[in-house]
């Protein structure tokens, strides 16, 4: 996860409750640690409040190739990346999503925006906030660690 957060301008969606709570705790610590600043939301929230961006210079709509951009010493472009953050407690993971997920995957792949998906299926909310914040805990501090100079 710390490598695909590498570079990018993270938007970090939520579906639930400690997904939120996890999500908006991310985007503290990738903060802190890394020095890298997240927008967070929840879903369907999300879908209208970020679509702008996907339209912008940081969605996969910006050409790489344009002619008239500068080469000499540029830096690496910022790429959108969504990391969406879910709790399913009893869902099987072969079941449909429910349709703000399925709409956000939708809009990523439209715009050829990378998203990834963690989700907690555990039925207590406090073990499922525990689990997704153990996972972007980790994440915040390796992406820091690679990122110091």
């Amino acid at each position: 996860m710390a490598g695909q957060l590498a570079e990018t301008v993270p938007l970090l969606w939520s579906d639930g409750a400690p997904a939120a709570a996890a999500g908006e705790r991310f985007a503290a610590a990738l903060a802190d640690r890394a020095g890298l600043p997240a927008l967070t939301a929840r879903l369907p929230q999300a879908l209208t409040a970020h679509r702008g961006m996907f339209n912008g210079r940081l969605g996969a709509g910006a050409d790489p190739d344009d002619f008239f951009r500068d080469r000499v010493d540029e830096p690496v472009p910022l790429q959108l990346q969504v990391l969406m953050l879910r709790h399913t407690p009893g869902v099987a993971e072969l079941e449909e999503p429910a349709w703000p997920v399925a709409r956000a995957r939708r809009l990523a792949a439209a715009h050829e925006v990378r998203i990834t998906e963690h989700a907690s299926s555990l039925e207590d909310p406090l073990q499922a906030l525990a689990e997704l914040i153990g996972l972007t805990d980790f994440a915040a501090v390796y992406l820091g660690l690679a990122t110091r100079n």
